[in-house]
């Protein structure tokens, strides 16, 4: 819902990160915010769509687009890209966070993942999904086969998708928690779900780098 920052701060700069679909896809699956590939590339069109609606209404020094594999294999000269469109001074201290917090240096092992992780049906559900966004984002196809999934893949994969996810959340937050939640949506109890949100976002947390 990123487009609400227009209304927002009418004068804000935007900085769009750009990822392959294919690693978006299997990444939401770890978050658990998807049970495979072919529901998890979702969250990844809808961005993209949402990005051009956006950009639309800009002018063009008003927003980068910045691609994480360059990002990643590249960060001094990609950062001080985005320094010098957002009229800020480079620094190379700037990457020198690893020194004070959790979090490592970009790692050239984290960009196309999919190569070795998704297996050939899965790269297959992904590209056709995603393809014309894809290939008009500068991503190439690998897959031979752009065939629609059947109508039984696709209710197997609805299955598999409501499935994973419910287990996911059960796994984490525990059978309690869980219902909890489920029960306080359903009968509409907003200050209790509150309650119990609270209680989920502190154990996200603990699984936070």
């Amino acid at each position: 819902h990123y487009d609400r920052l227009l209304r927002i701060f009418p004068q804000a700069k935007f900085i769009y990160l750009l990822r392959d679909p294919r690693d978006v896809a299997r990444s939401n699956i770890g978050m658990g915010w998807a049970g495979n590939v072919w529901y998890g590339v979702d969250r990844w069109i809808k961005a993209e769509e949402l990005w051009c609606n956006v950009k639309s209404h800009l002018a063009n020094n008003r927003y980068i687009e910045v691609r994480f594999e360059n990002l990643i294999i590249f960060p001094e000269d990609t950062l001080e890209g985005i320094c010098q469109f957002l009229n800020v001074k480079y620094n190379r201290r700037m990457l020198s966070y690893p020194e004070y917090t959790t979090y490592s240096r970009p790692n050239p092992d984290l960009i196309e993942q999919w190569k070795k992780k998704l297996s050939l049906k899965e790269l297959e559900l992904v590209e056709f999904k995603a393809k014309e966004l894809m290939t008009g984002r500068g991503y190439n196809l690998r897959s031979d086969t752009q065939n629609r999934p059947s109508s039984i893949q696709l209710l197997f994969l609805y299955v598999q998708n409501k499935y994973s996810k419910i287990n996911f959340r059960i796994q984490r937050f525990g059978w309690v928690l869980f219902l909890c939640d489920f029960l306080s949506r359903k009968l509409n109890m907003p200050q209790w779900n509150k309650e119990l949100k609270i209680k989920m976002n502190a154990i996200e947390t603990k699984h936070l780098k």
